[in-house]
């Protein structure tokens, strides 16, 4: 089975945490909110599996043990999508390090915004 990271999966990248699930794939999202999470997995069909993260990216040492143990026991990730705060500035790079030690190819998309930050609208 296909192992999928997304981080800020529980909120403005739901939908993609849920598409990933109903391809049949392992999706890690990381998180803080738990009561987020329960609406996550009970949003989700039932093929696939959610593996709830739940850390607060900005500590990144937690990030590190979270990620690593999710990575230790679904497998290498496949495909990133990442949707992380300036709050944290050195959470992609921590991700992005952490899933390049598998030495496997991957997609890593990282979303820079939303029309939520677009100041003219």
């Amino acid at each position: 089975m296909s192992h999928v990271l997304v981080a800020g999966g529980t909120g403005m990248l739901k939908d993609v945490s849920l598409y990933f699930a109903s391809h049949g794939m392992t999706v890690s999202v990381i998180g803080r909110n738990h009561r987020k999470f329960e609406e996550l997995i009970m949003s989700k069909e039932s093929s696939g599996f959610i593996n709830p993260v739940r850390v607060d990216y900005s500590d990144y040492e937690q990030l590190r043990l979270k990620l690593n143990n999710a990575v230790n026991i679904y497998g290498p990730v496949e495909t990133a999508v990442c949707w992380l705060h300036s709050t944290a500035p050195e959470a992609p790079h921590i991700i992005a390090e952490i899933l390049n030690e598998a030495n496997t190819p991957i997609k890593y998309f990282h979303v820079l915004g939303s029309a939520y930050a677009d100041p003219s609208g």
